[in-house]
């Protein structure tokens, strides 16, 4: 019976990290884009969702943006992103000096 508890606990934390890549919400996403992609690449899908950088992670690929219209998410999808989640989730990528 004890073997459940880790079981259980790791399937909460697989929900809770699966939430945030599947409702992303609020103003601040993490854009994810392809590996190999340049900031640079990365910044003109941000600025074509009508959004703005906001932090560059240890990737150049994946980066935090803003956006304050209701459909951020669907707009950087449609301008090339391969994923958008919640920027919490992208904490361990933040350069130290972008952490707050």
């Amino acid at each position: 019976m004890e073997f459940r508890k880790p079981i259980l606990w790791t399937g909460m934390l697989l929900l809770l990290m699966a939430a945030g890549f599947l409702l992303p919400q609020g103003d601040r996403m993490l854009v994810i884009g392809h590996p190999g992609m340049s900031e640079r690449h990365m910044m003109s899908i941000v600025e074509a969702a009508d959004g703005r950088l906001v932090a560059g992670t240890r990737l150049p690929w994946i980066v935090v943006a803003e956006g304050s219209s209701e459909r951020f998410t669907l707009a950087l999808w449609k301008a090339g992103a391969l994923a958008v989640a919640n920027d919490f989730i992208g904490y361990g990528c933040m350069r130290e000096n972008d952490r707050g």
